[in-house]
């Protein structure tokens, strides 16, 4: 066995042992893109349609789409190939280049951003060790795109990411990522929105005052309700005098004035009204008109003798005194109060 060869086993060796490295972040994502490794004939099967779908960067292989998956072939041992800026042969399906302390840096580059390319001046030549289950150096990730862009077994693999989600910012809108594809549906008509979430949203994902007369806040009644005008609120008041009632018995009769139910007709009760009976006063606790008068209102128990009558405590009891002068000494013998 050559002293290249050699070198060639031992590159291959290593490549598997990171080929096995822990794979706990990709873990955390949804999919691994199938053939997303750097190339040979392992790995997952990759469907083809032509040789060129099975193309797999490797100079040392040859691709074939056999039955509509790719097969990799080795090519001949000692065949040129490049990687990057390097130029080796082939050793076992892989490309060896030979390097130095004063040129590694160049032909060790095999520009894939998902290898560690290092020259190992022991055997003098270059190493791509593949960086695995990391995010791929020096590329921006895009925020919001259901993805992430990671090294998978030194290749530069576009992974789905259902926690990378498209927050847009809306409130009426939902963020989601479906099969690694963002999007912001609309949210149901009548969610909540809004800094003080006081509006409301549309059903085109649009936060606005109203989408109809219950999403304003407030209550209807018989002077003024709620309306939605162009999705903003606003209160119509019904016309002066429209009757309506404010729940108050003995202030009579109620009509609408500028919106309120303020407008109001009088006592509905007669009250005192000079005749004999005492409970005619309007009793609001039980909506009717038979509360007590007044003490001292005036009213007529009938009885003549007895004086002037006044109300006491629901009674014409009240009474001020006999009306006639009555026997006074004089020559008039008739001045005694007389019923009948």
């Amino acid at each position: 066995m050559s002293a290249q060869s050699g070198f060639g086993l031992l590159a291959l060796l290593a490549a598997s042992v990171v080929a096995g490295a822990s794979c706990s972040l990709l873990m955390d994502y949804d999919e691994v893109p199938e053939g997303s490794g750097s190339g040979g004939s392992g790995g997952s099967a990759v469907s083809c349609t032509t040789a060129a779908d099975c193309d797999d960067g490797n100079d040392c292989t040859a691709g074939a789409c056999e039955g509509g998956f790719c097969v990799q072939a080795t090519t001949a041992e000692g065949e040129p190939c490049q990687i990057g800026q390097g130029t080796g042969i082939c050793e076992a399906g892989l490309c060896v280049v030979q390097c130095s302390g004063d040129n590694y840096q160049t032909v060790c580059n095999d520009e894939e951003p998902c290898t560690e390319d290092t020259c190992d001046f022991t055997t003098g030549t270059c190493r791509n060790e593949p960086i695995d289950d990391q995010p791929v150096p020096g590329v921006n990730q895009v925020p919001g795109d259901c993805r992430v862009v990671l090294c998978v077994d030194g290749a530069t693999a576009d992974i789905i990411d259902a926690t990378d989600l498209p927050n847009d910012g809306n409130d009426c809108t939902d963020d989601l990522c479906t099969a690694g594809q963002p999007s912001n549906p609309p949210l149901p008509a009548g969610t909540s929105c809004g800094q003080g979430k006081d509006l409301v949203c549309d059903d085109s994902g649009t936060c606005v005052g109203c989408n109809g007369p219950e999403d304003c806040i407030g209550a209807d009644g018989a002077c003024s309700w709620r309306v939605c005008v162009d999705q903003e609120c606003g209160v119509t008041n019904a016309p002066n005098g429209t009757s309506c009632n404010d729940n108050v018995y003995c202030n009579g009769a109620d009509s609408c004035s500028n919106g309120s139910c303020s407008q109001h007709a009088g006592n509905p009760c007669d009250g005192p009204d000079g005749d004999g009976d005492c409970s005619e006063t309007c009793r609001e606790s039980q909506n009717d008109c038979n509360g007590n008068d007044f003490n001292g209102s005036v009213c007529n128990d009938g009885t003549y003798c007895n004086g002037n009558d006044a109300c006491s405590n629901g009674n014409c009891s009240q009474h001020a005194g006999d009306p006639c002068d009555g026997p006074d000494g004089d020559g008039d013998c008739s001045e005694t109060c007389r019923e009948s």
